[in-house]
């Protein structure tokens, strides 16, 4: 069913809402008029229906339901609208307060279609009768379009017919409205006392809090969340998660795993009351290590910016020197710690020397770059490259490191020989030799020769 669709995209916008800055709550979601939902087989939308507006509620309920049952409610559900089919006979006052546990349970039981009646008392109206009619007509009748777990699409009569609430939100927007006067559908029976929490039979939930409030965390790491549901005796103490950015780090059921690197924020929200708690997660890239294998030079290592690398001195642990201390020859590109811990800290080359108490050392080139911007690019071709005249060749630029981005600028050294357009196309026009050459925005240049033949 296109609704239920729909219901799960509202969900879990209304998750998100908790924890992405810029998204307001979600009390109550309107669909379009137009939306369809399926009632009895039938594709039934608000638009389909006329009688609209304040007052016009019940006939409007009684339309929809002619539209998809092609019935009446006084002529074929043993009532009217006065007296009509009284699901709620056997529910005492408090199993009929309009609360989120009572509204869940009478709503479960039904099926797409039913009619609910709302009842706003005033202070002199604190019973029913035997019918379960109090307070006139002061109501509003509600079509269930939808419904699952975590909320209920419904119709009404309102500026924008099709809504969707999660259960705490139709409370808090019909919290003018008391009672559940009575609730209606085809082929239902009355529901059973011990269907709907009695008076005291509930006990609402009142908060969340998460075991942490903060996590960092390596790539392919995982932690578990604990998600603490107050008071303890709360009767319903389910929960959904969510995360801000799940490509950094996903969650189920609390477990949250570090995709990649980066920031998330792990959310966690109570079906009953919609409280929630949050968890800052950091995700790192893991720190490489580097093994100093001899003394004097250990090659050269290339880093980007920010990026760490671990250095383990295995030239002097094998041999039982003890490491006295570490140092870099430009701070500006990189610092090392006693530990051996280097961080690149600005573009450019770096000797980093480590020192044993015996005056033993090794060092080790460290060259940082910018990963965004090229250090180098190449063809895909190289060597001389032969084409007659006429012919076509498409070349192509690669750049390094890949992180990169850059754009590209194509040239050649004798035009009257062979072109080469804006994406590297290469056309061979007349014979003799030429240069084609790509560069980088930054500099970076790679060419390849042309050889033109008859």
């Amino acid at each position: 069913m296109r609704s239920m669709k729909l219901l799960a995209l509202f969900t879990a916008l209304c998750l998100m809402t908790m924890i992405c800055p810029g998204l307001s709550a979600l009390a109550a979601t309107n669909y379009s008029n137009d939306t369809t939902f399926t009632l009895n087989g039938v594709q039934i939308s608000a638009s389909m229906v006329g009688e609209t507006g304040a007052g016009n509620c019940w006939k409007w309920a009684q339309s929809i339901y002619k539209l998809a049952w092609g019935c009446n409610f006084s002529e074929n559900f043993k009532g009217n609208e006065k007296t009509g089919l009284n699901l709620l006979a056997n529910l005492s006052d408090a199993q009929r307060t309009l609360t989120a546990a009572h509204l869940r349970a009478f709503i479960m039981q039904t099926t797409p279609g039913a009619t609910i009646r709302v009842c706003a008392c005033s202070s002199e109206c604190s019973s029913f009768n035997n019918d379960g009619l109090s307070c006139g007509h002061k109501g509003h009748s509600l079509i269930v379009a939808d419904k699952n777990d975590d909320g209920v699409v419904m119709m009404d009569n309102a500026s924008s017919h099709t809504r969707y609430y999660t259960w705490q939100g139709f409370c808090n927007s019909w919290k003018g409205y008391t009672y559940i006067k009575y609730i209606k559908w085809p082929g239902a029976q009355p529901l059973a006392a011990n269907s709907v929490p009695a008076d005291g039979g509930t006990v609402a939930v009142t908060g969340v809090s998460l075991n942490q409030s903060s996590l960092t965390m390596n790539v392919g790491e995982s932690a578990t969340l604990t998600a603490t549901v107050a008071p303890e005796n709360a009767t319903v103490k389910s929960v959904e998660w969510a995360s801000s950015d799940a490509s950094v780090a996903s969650v189920a059921d609390g477990r949250v795993t570090a995709l990649k690197a980066g920031t998330a924020t792990v959310g966690v929200k109570t079906t009953d009351g919609g409280f929630t708690a949050t968890c800052a997660v950091t995700v790192k890239k893991p720190v490489a290590q580097k093994a100093l294998t001899k003394t004097g030079g250990n090659g050269t290592v290339v880093l980007g910016l920010g990026e760490q690398l671990q250095l383990v001195p295995d030239f002097a642990t094998s041999k039982g020197w003890t490491v006295k201390g570490a140092k870099s020859s430009k701070a500006g590109v990189a610092t090392i710690t006693d530990g051996g811990l280097v961080t690149a800290t600005g573009e450019g080359k770096t000797k980093i020397t480590v020192i044993t108490q015996n005056k033993k050392k090794a060092t080790l080139t460290i060259k940082v770059v910018d990963p965004s911007v090229p250090a180098a690019v190449a063809l895909n071709h190289t060597g001389t490259i032969k084409l007659k005249v006429g012919e076509s060749i498409q070349l192509q630029a690669a750049i390094l490191p890949t992180t990169a981005t850059t754009t590209f600028t194509w040239a050649t050294s004798k035009a009257k020989v062979a072109t080469v357009d804006a994406n590297g196309t290469v056309t061979a026009l007349k014979k003799g030799s030429c240069k084609i050459a790509v560069r980088t925005a930054n500099g970076k240049i790679a060419k390849v020769k042309i050889k033109v033949v008859k």
